[in-house]
């Protein structure tokens, strides 16, 4: 299993799994901000503006 404390780079299909996840978590995370207008506070200032442009799509008026 790769380590990210080791320093290596994953493998290309790791690293790509890893993108989706992360992706899908957004994603997840936009939809609740669509519905519900509550933004968690423990993202980074990077992971807030991709949330908040996917729920600008599902929702508008955000």
């Amino acid at each position: 299993m790769y380590q990210a404390k080791t320093g290596q780079t994953p493998p290309r299909e790791l690293a790509a799994a890893m993108a989706a996840f992360e992706t899908a978590q957004h994603e997840q995370l936009a939809r609740g901000v669509a519905a519900h207008a509550a933004m968690p506070h423990n993202l980074t200032r990077q992971q807030r503006a991709a949330v908040m442009t996917m729920a600008r799509r599902l929702n508008p008026s955000l």
